[in-house]
C-alpha cells in the first residue's frame, strides 16, 4: 500500500508544436534522478544525456500564496531564504553540461534528493532540462499530492492520460 504521499503530475514539452503532454503518478518518495527517467521513458528519449531539474522556491512560494503576487514588496517582510536549486545528472561521455544562469546555484545531486522533499504542494512546478546540446524543454507542475491506502507502490508509477508522439532524437550527431 502507499504510504508516502502520491504526487499527480502534469508534464509538456515547452516550445513545440503540436501540443505534446503527459499526466501520471508517482510516489512522493521518488529520488529526482529517477523522475528525471521516468519523464525520459514518457517521451521516449534516449537515457545517456545530460540532464537537470530547476525549481524556483520564490516562484513556487507565490504559486501557494498568490497575494504576494500583487503585493511583491510583502515578500521583503518575510524571514525566509528562497533558492534557486538545480539537481540532475551529467554523464560522463558527454561534453555538454548547463551553464550556471539566471542566479541558479550549483548542479545538486539528483540521486540523493526525494522529490516530496523539494516540492509539497499542489500547483508548485519543476523545470525539466533535456540534453544541453538540443535543449528539450519539460515544465512539470504537480496538479495534485494525496495519499491513497487503496492503491499498491507497485502500481507507480502510472499513466493516466496524454497526447502526442514521443521526441525523435538524431540518430548521429556531428
Amino acid at each position: 500500500m502507499a504510504t508516502f504521499p502520491i504526487y499527480q503530475i502534469y508534464v509538456q514539452l515547452e516550445n513545440y508544436s503540436p501540443k505534446m503532454w503527459r499526466r501520471f503518478q508517482v510516489m512522493g518518495d521518488v529520488t529526482i534522478a529517477r523522475l528525471g527517467y521516468i519523464v525520459m521513458g514518457l517521451y521516449e528519449v534516449r537515457k545517456y544525456y545530460s540532464y537537470e531539474f530547476r525549481i524556483d522556491e520564490l516562484e513556487n512560494y507565490k504559486k501557494k500564496h498568490p497575494e504576494y503576487i500583487d503585493k511583491p514588496s510583502l515578500l521583503e517582510g518575510l524571514n525566509k531564504k528562497f533558492r534557486k536549486l538545480r539537481y540532475g545528472i551529467t554523464s560522463k561521455n558527454n561534453q555538454y553540461t548547463y551553464k550556471l544562469t539566471d542566479g541558479y546555484g550549483e548542479l545538486l545531486d539528483a540521486t540523493t534528493e526525494k522529490l516530496m522533499n523539494i516540492i509539497k504542494y499542489q500547483n508548485e512546478e519543476l523545470i525539466f532540462r533535456y540534453d544541453p546540446e538540443i535543449n528539450w524543454t519539460f515544465k512539470l507542475i504537480v496538479e495534485k499530492v494525496f495519499t491513497d491506502k487503496n492503491l499498491y507502490t507497485k502500481e507507480l508509477p502510472k499513466v493516466l492520460g496524454g497526447s502526442g508522439y514521443g521526441i525523435i532524437e538524431e540518430l548521429n550527431r556531428s
